[in-house]
């Protein structure tokens, strides 16, 4: 991330760290095909990754 981008958004920075080294290859893969092929809406998918895996406030 640019140095620009995390001093205008500190917040982000906060929620990026909290993923670091969270989701592995497969996850994405898994997540990026239920979105592009099944039509899930993102967000959805991405909430109950953040749910399952404790990561959401």
């Amino acid at each position: 991330m640019r140095e620009d981008t995390s001093k205008k958004y500190p917040d982000l920075v906060k929620s990026l760290e909290k993923l670091s080294y969270k989701i592995t290859n497969e996850q994405m893969q898994e997540m990026n095909y239920r979105v592009d092929v099944k039509r899930e809406r993102a967000s959805d998918v991405s909430k109950e990754f953040l749910e399952e895996n404790n990561i959401l406030d």
